[in-house]
Formats: structure tokens, C-alpha cells, sequence
């Protein structure tokens, strides 16, 4: 989950281009005289735009760094079998006295995000997310990562939506608020995810999601998989709330009908419900985050 508003963290060193540059040195050092572009901060790393092709990508705490090993092990494997480009780490590497994480150097997705795509013209990508979503949610093998935030059974974050509910009910519209608690019963009372954990990207929404610039507007890319684990296909479905209108969302079920029931829509209406209220009132996040959590509230309002 992408926001540029969250403060450093203390325990890493401040990143700068002589760092940048000392850090391409190690594996690339063709790339040590590009021009560097600081200033995109996530919750959990930091990327760094390196010429018009590259981007360094720096995890700024343990838990990050346990992540973003994640990618650098499965996604050259899952690349392979998706019909989107994805970050898929042409460079890796790790330097103690420099920077204490694992770090990971991509080719730059040119586009623009698809949170800042009008919500009417997003419908061409929808025939291509169905594409995606069917490829990348494949039996996982045994010793695919595992997420204790995404892909999990609703049951097991029922604790963390009570928690974030009493911090910003007071917040909400009661009306919303009320929309937001049933759709979460019924996620929870739905039946479970049946048969093998499946690969998840398990941060779909449109800020990960990048769009091309030019109309009609179509996915150039899916990026971010700090959060890719195997477990319940449902999590990633609620980017059908996420990034579309009800015609375009309509279309995306029926193009998915063979490969999900109707519980799995049911909880991914629960997980979009939650995450939504993430997105509109986390403290940390940002505009772009915010339209997505309003927009994905303006639509389950019409289901």
C-alpha cells in the first residue's frame, strides 16, 4: 500500500543520491551515473526512480526487508505466467555498512495510476484484470509465502475491523457506517475458501494498478507485491470495488463467473469494506488513497 506522506523511519539512514549511487555501484553500476528521482515513499519502502528506465526499491524496516524477499524469490516464477508486466527484480542486492535490507532494482512502468483514470474510462482494463486475476490465482506450492493481513479467513481479522471502527466510527455516516458492518457480516458468514491457497497479489487496488497515458486507457503494468502470499483469491477481488462502476464491475463478475461462487464475491465485498475504511481514514493515508476509499464507497452504496 503506496502513500508519500509517511515519515522516515529512524532506524534507517537517510536516502540520498550519493547513496542511490553507492548502492548501484554494487550491481549496476551502468546505472550509477543516471539521473536519480527521490521522493516516493511508501508505508513500507522507498523507490527511487533511476534514469527514464529503472527504479531502486528500499524497504525501510525488518518487516519490509522480510517482504521484499518475498518478491525477489517468486515473481521472475509468477512473471513468467502473467499476461501484465509486474516488477519482476532484474537486480538484487544487499549492503550492511550502506543500507541493512535486501533491496531490489525493476524496470520503471511508464503510465500513470489508475486511481487518476476517470472512473468512466476505465473499462478496457477490465477484460484485461479478468485475464489477470485468472492467471496469477494458481495453486500456491506449500512454501509460498504466508500474510497475516491478506488472503487470511475473515474470522481471523475480525478483531483488527472491530478495532479501526471504534477509532474512526465517529467518523463515518451512520449510514455508511451500518453498510459497512453488514457487508462484513456477510463476508463473514459466507462459506470459506475451498480447496488449495492461491497465489494472491493481496494489494490490488488503483494505486498499484498503472495505467497508460494515452486513451483509450488500458493496464500497463501491476506493481507492488510487498503483500503476495497464498490464501483466499477473495482479498484480491475487491478491486472490483475498488477501481470500477457498476457497468464495468457487472462485466468483470460475468467474465469471472466460471472461476469464483458467489461467496467468494460475497467476501470480497467484506474485504473491500475494509479496506475502504483503511483508505479513508488510516492516518497515514494519502489523497490518492483517500479517493480510492471514497470511490469504493460510493459503489458498494449501489449493490
Amino acid at each position: 500500500m503506496t502513500t508519500t506522506s509517511t515519515p522516515s523511519n529512524p532506524a534507517t539512514p537517510e536516502v540520498t543520491p550519493a547513496l542511490v549511487r553507492s548502492l548501484l555501484a554494487e550491481v549496476m553500476p551502468l546505472l550509477a551515473s543516471e539521473e536519480i528521482q527521490l521522493g516516493s515513499r511508501g508505508w513500507d519502502n522507498e523507490m527511487v526512480r533511476i534514469g527514464d528506465g529503472h527504479v531502486l526499491r528500499l524497504p525501510r524496516h525488518a518487516n519490509a526487508s522480510h517482504l521484499l524477499r518475498n518478491e525477489q524469490r517468486w515473481l521472475p516464477e509468477l512473471a513468467a505466467h502473467l499476461p501484465l508486466p509486474v516488477p519482476d527484480p532484474i537486480a538484487m542486492g544487499t549492503s550492511a555498512a550502506a543500507w541493512a535490507h535486501p533491496w531490489s532494482i525493476t524496470r520503471w512502468a511508464p503510465g500513470r495510476r489508475a486511481v487518476d483514470v476517470p472512473v468512466g474510462e476505465r473499462g478496457p482494463m477490465v477484460e484485461q484484470l479478468a485475464a489477470f486475476l485468472q492467471a496469477l490465482h494458481a495453486p500456491a506450492p506449500a512454501e509460498a509465502p504466508h500474510n497475516p493481513v491478506r488472503g487470511v479467513p475473515l474470522g481471523a481479522r475480525a478483531a483488527i475491523m472491530a478495532r479501526q471502527l471504534g477509532e474512526w466510527g465517529h467518523r463515518v455516516d451512520p449510514r455508511d457506517r451500518a453498510m459497512y458492518e453488514t457487508a462484513w457480516r456477510d463476508g463473514l458468514d459466507a462459506a470459506a475458501h475451498v480447496g488449495e491457497p492461491q497465489w494472491i497479489h493481496g494489494d490490488l487496488h488503483p494505486l498499484n494498478i498503472i495505467a497508460t497515458d494515452e486513451l483509450p486507457a488500458r493496464v500497463a503494468a501491476v506493481i507492488d507485491f510487498s503483500d503476495l502470499a497464498q490464501g483466499d483469491p477473495a482479498t484480491d477481488l475487491a478491486v472490483a470495488w475498488f477501481l470500477f462502476g457498476a457497468d464495468d464491475r457487472a462485466r468483470l463478475r460475468g467474465l469471472l463467473a466460471a472461476s469464483y461462487d458467489p461467496a467468494t464475491w460475497v467476501r470480497a465485498r467484506a474485504w473491500a469494506a475494509q479496506l475502504a475504511l483503511v483508505f479513508r481514514w488510516h492516518p497515514k493515508s494519502d489523497d490518492a488513497l483517500h479517493a480510492a476509499g471514497r470511490h469504493t464507497l460510493d459503489q458498494m452504496r449501489l449493490d
